[in-house]
């Protein structure tokens, strides 16, 4: 930052909220005057949230110069704060009750799994007059929903890595977009998306699942699923089925909002010999 000493606070903040990440502000800071001097930081006009963005992402950028291959993992997530009502300029949540901020970060991790870093990260909150208005998102282009996120941040992921290194775009299911395909497949970027519509394809059977459930089955694998608080470790088996396609735009589309076929390599992964039940960890 280029005020000293609020490069100095936010240093000191992060220092302090790191240690004790679960607790309140005043608890986290320790005393009255470190609380106050953290919410005068927070109100000052001078402190950019791009900046302080944009010095991780140099750090991060520095940690990833000697790796070949770079997850690049999206995901959304909720800043919950309707237990604080008198808090402003908050947005609906995904239930209209809720209110809070929306969160879309590109965190950047190794090949072997070692995170490095943010790459990147929006905030925004949703205008409460858009409750209730959920169907009508169909009728709009992607650039005009939420869904943009995962483009803007798939482009900017490629700008600044500058196609020094392996790049790939890992998501669920709310990535499943038709744009993000095209847009990474033109700009020759790599993604590992879960898939979440039965999309049309270029087959036989006209649509992706019943195309890859009839493709041969190529191998098996082992998963351990670790224990947790509901059932027991144990070790599924999978069946791998995966086939190039493909997949056509959805059928939705305006002539202006046209774009041509995609193809992807797709990945079936199936449990078999499914216990019927989950034994209780004890």
């Amino acid at each position: 930052m280029k005020d000293v000493r609020l490069k100095q606070r936010l240093i000191t903040l992060v220092e302090q909220l790191s240690c004790k990440p679960t607790e309140s502000i005043p608890l986290a800071c320790g005393n009255w005057a470190k609380t106050k001097a953290a919410y005068r930081f927070w109100d000052n006009k001078k402190v950019d949230f791009n900046e302080i963005i944009a010095a991780g992402q140099l750090s991060t950028l520095d940690r990833m110069k000697d790796e070949e291959i770079i997850l690049a993992i999206q995901d959304p997530t909720d800043l919950d704060f309707t237990h604080h009502p008198h808090t402003q300029g908050l947005g609906h949540l995904e239930a209209a009750y809720l209110r809070g901020i929306k969160v879309h970060t590109t965190l950047a991790v190794s090949g072997e799994g070692v995170p490095l870093g943010v790459l990147g990260q929006e905030i925004w909150t949703r205008d409460l007059e858009t409750i209730g208005k959920k169907h009508k998102r169909k009728q709009k282009e992607t650039s005009e929903k939420e869904s943009q996120r995962w483009l803007t941040a798939q482009q900017q992921t490629v700008i600044n890595t500058q196609g020094k290194q392996k790049i790939i775009t890992v998501a669920d299911r709310a990535a499943d977009i038709f744009d993000l395909f095209s847009q990474a497949s033109n700009n020759n970027g790599d993604f590992l998306i879960r898939a979440c519509h039965n999309r049309r394809v270029e087959s036989e059977l006209s649509y992706l699942i019943p195309t890859i459930e009839a493709a041969p089955i190529a191998g098996e694998m082992n998963v351990e699923i670790k224990r947790n608080s509901h059932s027991a470790a144990r070790i599924a088996r999978l069946n791998i089925q995966f086939m190039s396609m493909t997949i056509y735009q959805p059928a939705n589309r305006t002539i202006a909002q046209s774009l041509p076929p995609v193809t992807v390599n797709v990945i079936l992964a199936t449990e078999t010999d499914f216990p019927p039940f989950l034994v209780s960890a004890s």
